[in-house]
């Protein structure tokens, strides 16, 4: 896989992630380089939280929370080529 695919795989789920969010409040994320992590919405901001629900990011927006998700997720077992 290339850095672009993967990229582009990112983005799609952090924007189903943040979707998940405001839908519901608040969305649980496994296998991060975190561990798990709470993404919470409300307000139009978000932020992030850690398994003992202390904040990890403070409030963010959109653009900074979808960033943050793409380099949070563990992809330690896709090999990128090129």
């Amino acid at each position: 896989m290339t850095r672009l695919e993967l990229n582009e795989i990112l983005v799609c789920y952090a924007q189903e992630d943040m979707g998940y969010a405001r839908d519901g409040g608040q969305v649980a994320i496994a296998e991060t380089l975190k561990g798990l992590i709470t993404l919470e919405y409300s307000n139009d901001c978000y932020e992030v939280l850690d398994r003992l629900g202390d904040s990890i990011t403070g409030l963010m927006n959109r653009q900074d929370t979808l960033e943050y998700l793409m380099g949070v997720y563990d992809c330690s077992d896709v090999e990128v080529i090129g």
